[in-house]
């Protein structure tokens, strides 16, 4: 026999190389383990409802998750390679430009725009984006994308119906208003109407809080702060005709009617109301007075004249 044969059949029940067979089976459990980890990660990043993606430095998807069908119809396969730009609606793609080099230049950012999808729909997205490094150089994007095409259409019913009650407030023949609940019931808003009447713009009433109880006629002023006082109080209604001092001078007569505001908790928040002007009705009035006193004047003399 030989000397290697001899050598080998003595090494052929002892461990050989157990160091390096302990090092292999721990790399082979790292990797075991590692891979477990990324197929943990994967699963959780592609069962996500929110689109995640990866950009490289020319703006081609490198990477998306399944989600991006549901949103745009456009299957992962079809994006990836692609350029953002082909998805983008034309009037926002400039924006989304701007917004993709400030992001590459290390700044993380949001950033809504609206996107076609694969039947040429335009949906609202938001997106959020941060910087890719590797080995300290950037190398990319990456971030989330949701769908807020919902919030968008909610928020522009919201905007229509506020433009609607806007400019309806600002075409009754009324001046519609919002107070303090304070001692000055200092103005908060008002309407354009009111400087139709009283000579004094919106602007007027909001910089000076005391205007109000300026131009109150001095006849009727006592009366009308009493009431003020007490229904800031009591909470109850303010309603009142009174005659305020107009800027030319001349004297307006007024119907004044307010309720306190409330929040969720019953908290009082500010008064709501309505100014009229009624200088025509009560002028009205006074010349109806007049009249009927002239014509009791004139059958009580009809009357002496008979007897």
């Amino acid at each position: 026999m030989s000397k290697k044969a001899s050598a080998d059949s003595r090494l052929a029940g002892k461990p050989v190389g157990n160091g390096s067979l302990k090092e292999g089976l721990r790399v082979n459990k790292r990797k075991g383990s590692l891979q477990k980890s990324s197929d943990t990660y994967r699963s959780l990043i592609e069962n996500l409802q929110e689109v995640v993606f990866s950009i490289d430095l020319r703006g081609r998807f490198t990477y998306i998750n399944p989600c991006i069908e549901q949103l745009s119809g456009y299957k992962v396969e079809q994006v990836i390679g692609s350029t953002f730009e082909q998805f983008i609606y034309p009037d926002d793609l400039s924006g989304l430009k701007s917004s993709f080099k400030r992001t590459l230049a290390g700044q993380s950012e949001s950033y809504e725009f609206r996107v076609l999808d694969s039947n040429g729909k335009v949906r609202h997205v938001r997106t959020s984006s941060s910087l890719i490094r590797e080995n300290g150089k950037a190398v990319g994007l990456t971030g989330v994308m949701i769908e807020i095409t919902g919030h968008k259409r909610t928020e522009q019913d919201l905007l229509d119906a506020a433009a609607k009650y806007h400019t309806l407030i600002e075409q009754i023949p009324a001046a519609v208003y919002t107070d303090a609940i304070d001692e000055l019931s200092s103005t908060i808003y008002i309407s354009p109407q009111i400087e139709k009447f009283s000579g004094y713009t919106p602007e007027n009433w909001i910089a000076d809080p005391g205007l109000w109880s300026t131009i109150i006629h001095p006849e009727d002023r006592e009366r009308v702060l009493a009431k003020h006082q007490e229904t800031n109080r009591t909470s109850k209604r303010f309603l009142l005709e009174y005659r305020i001092i107009a800027k030319d001078g001349h004297v307006v007569w007024v119907r004044d009617e307010a309720t306190i505001l409330h929040d969720g908790k019953g908290k009082p928040m500010c008064w709501q109301g309505v100014m009229l002007d009624i200088t025509e009705q009560k002028v009205a009035e006074v010349a109806l007075r007049q009249r009927a006193e002239e014509l009791a004047a004139l059958q009580a003399t009809v009357l002496d004249l008979a007897v």
